[in-house]
């Protein structure tokens, strides 16, 4: 039932053209996975080290009562759907998804504009230099 919620949740997610890889592409999985589980289906607080995304474990499906999924293999990798009974870890490290923020973007590459305008002023200011050195000033 739940490794099927997983896979719907990676093939929509897939569908909208979304980055899943990485660490926080599978914990996009992931939280998605529990969207489609419904409550109390949830995250696992995770602060570093370790494979997480945002202080979040990127494959793990947590329960209030502590009870943990691991819902991908190769999580960050080829995000294989599974669900796979890890045991229980301590309650309070539970999340609703509702609670959790969405993982960032990530980071978008500069415009062709933004690097002529900024190789433009590099330019320039060598250009000053070079003058400042010609005319020993």
């Amino acid at each position: 039932m739940s490794q099927a919620a997983v896979a719907q949740a990676k093939a929509e997610l897939q569908a909208e053209g979304a980055d899943l890889s990485g660490p926080c592409g599978a914990f996009t999985i992931t939280r998605r996975a529990a969207e489609v589980i419904g409550p109390p289906a949830g995250l696992l607080w995770k602060p570093p080290p370790g494979n997480q995304c945002e202080s979040y474990a990127v494959d793990i499906v947590c329960y209030p009562d502590g009870h943990i999924w691991d819902c991908l293999i190769d999580g960050g990798g080829a995000n294989t759907p599974a669900w796979q009974d890890k045991g229980f870890v301590e309650a309070s490290r539970y999340r609703p998804v509702t609670l959790v923020p969405e993982p960032p973007d990530p980071p978008q590459p500069p415009t062709t504009d933004a690097v002529l305008a900024r190789l433009d002023t590099i330019i320039a200011l060598l250009q000053a230099i070079l003058e400042e050195l010609r005319t020993g000033g």
